[in-house]
């Protein structure tokens, strides 16, 4: 597995058809889909150190930038998602340590149809890929028989910080606020992340669903994405009044 991107090779073929993004994922591989488009890898080509400290956002656009322009590019697609992708989790703890991960077998699709597999290597590598197939990772196993869910709060602990928030705000030293509550899961057998993200994707089909580097889960919201020149946000949580700009 490489650090830099010198020397790798990104071949991106069409697929004539169809992808089950989540399948080909499986609980060992990295996943980013919504409803009608996504991608999804396999291996690692690539997995890059990310910057700590305050600037850690801007610094690891950089650092993932400056990656994936040394990989050179075979792309017969041309879509957004094709070429070398970048998946990486960022912790809310600036000083943790983080990385971001290019996998060597991807598969994705857009929202008109358009199906593709990226595959990663030297040049000296065989450009079909040694034979590997788009087929899915699956699950770990039949998955537990039986756990338990528990708070690590009180819930009357929980109930003072609902009403102390709401206090706040109504005193007018708050304008919002945003409560969670931790919910611990205990089982007797590992829990198989391809299981969670099916079970999230019929409960809520119309959310961002992720799987990257054991960080696992879904939201309704895409903070921001970019095509090109096209920048589009869809906050859910935007309760704010707009501003002049």
């Amino acid at each position: 597995m490489a650090t830099t991107g010198a020397g790798l090779v990104a071949r991106t073929t069409r697929l004539d058809t169809d992808v089950d993004l989540l399948g080909f994922a499986g609980d060992d591989g990295l996943l980013f889909e919504s409803t009608e488009h996504g991608v999804a890898g396999r291996g690692e080509a690539l997995r890059m150190p990310l910057p700590t400290g305050a600037a850690r956002p801007t610094d690891t656009a950089d650092v993932v930038a400056a990656a994936l322009g040394e990989i050179e590019v075979d792309d017969e697609v041309g879509r957004p998602g094709t070429g070398a992708v970048a998946f990486a989790a960022l912790p809310f703890d600036d000083g943790a340590e983080a990385c971001a991960l290019v996998p060597s077998l991807l598969v994705g699709r857009s929202t008109d149809g358009t199906r593709w597999l990226t595959r990663i290597g030297t040049r000296a590598d065989s450009g079909d890929g040694g034979g590997v197939e788009p087929s899915g990772g699956g699950s770990n196993g039949a998955g537990p028989s039986r756990f338990s869910v528990t708070s690590s709060r009180a819930p009357a602990d929980w109930c003072g910080s609902v009403a102390a928030a709401r206090d706040r705000i109504r005193s007018g030293a708050l304008t919002k606020v945003v409560l969670a509550r931790e919910l611990v899961v205990e089982a007797d057998e590992v829990l198989s992340p391809a299981e969670i993200l099916g079970r999230l994707r019929e409960g809520y089909p119309s959310a961002y669903r992720f799987s990257i580097d054991g960080f696992v889960g879904a939201s309704p919201e895409l903070l921001v994405s970019r095509g090109g020149d096209i920048v589009r946000s869809q906050p859910m949580a935007g309760t704010a009044p707009r501003s002049g700009d």
